[in-house]
């Protein structure tokens, strides 16, 4: 009697983890094959783009090691529309990639897609610079939210933080390594510096306010940059 499905999927998904673990060398495998098994679950059917995913994530948005995991994912992702054509990566699977980054906050996640599927000016597919600006921006806003995450654990005794801190904790992750982004460091700094977070907003900003009011806050500009 053969191997049920299900069975199948599971041996399937275990040789895949094992061997990207032999491949990618994670500092914490442990946590590497947690987060590999999470999306598989969530995600089936998926394995490109978790396969792209886990490897993105294993190095921080700023070394040349990640500029190469990014070539490598949009290589994965590519797909053929007819046999005949070259292979081309389409905003359907872009989207489910960009699924996989700030999951724990899913208006920040939303919105945030719909800024950058607003780069793409209603084509079908992803040209390779989008691609990258794109997922580097979901990069930077994680590691964003986590970091102010953090600064409300430890320094918020009331609940607030000064928003001058926030902006200031965003200036500093925003600043980009010279030497791995090139000709893509001005524009995308020019881009975060003048029109996320700190550009101007629908409404006053208090000069303190609490975790969730970031979140509203972060949501509402990714609004307002968006239908500009």
């Amino acid at each position: 009697m053969g191997a049920s499905p299900d069975r199948a999927m599971t041996t399937k998904i275990l040789r895949e983890v094992l061997t990207e673990i032999l491949d990618r060398r994670p500092a914490d495998p442990i946590d590497f094959i947690r987060e590999h098994l999470r999306n598989s679950i969530r995600f089936p059917g998926s394995m490109p783009i978790i396969q792209a995913y886990n490897g993105i994530i294993l190095f921080h948005w700023t070394t040349p090691e990640y500029q190469a995991k990014l070539a490598g994912a949009y290589d994965l992702l590519k797909t053929k529309k007819d046999a005949n054509s070259d292979p081309v990566v389409e905003s359907v699977q872009f989207c489910e990639l960009m699924k996989l980054f700030l999951r724990d906050q899913s208006t920040i996640q939303s919105n945030l897609s719909v800024l950058i599927l607003s780069w793409l000016e209603y084509e079908t597919t992803v040209p390779f610079d989008v691609f990258c600006m794109g997922i580097m921006l979901f990069s930077l806003m994680e590691e964003y939210v986590k970091q102010v995450a953090v600064l409300y654990k430890l320094k918020a005794q009331t609940g607030l933080l000064p928003v001058n801190l926030l902006q200031e904790t965003f200036k500093d992750i925003a600043k980009l390594n010279m030497e791995v982004m090139h000709d893509k460091k001005d524009g995308l700094r020019l881009y975060l510096s003048e029109k996320l977070f700190l550009s101007e907003t629908v409404e006053p900003i208090p000069k303190f306010i609490t975790q969730k009011e970031f979140e509203i806050l972060i949501e509402r500009q990714l609004c307002v940059v968006a239908s500009r």
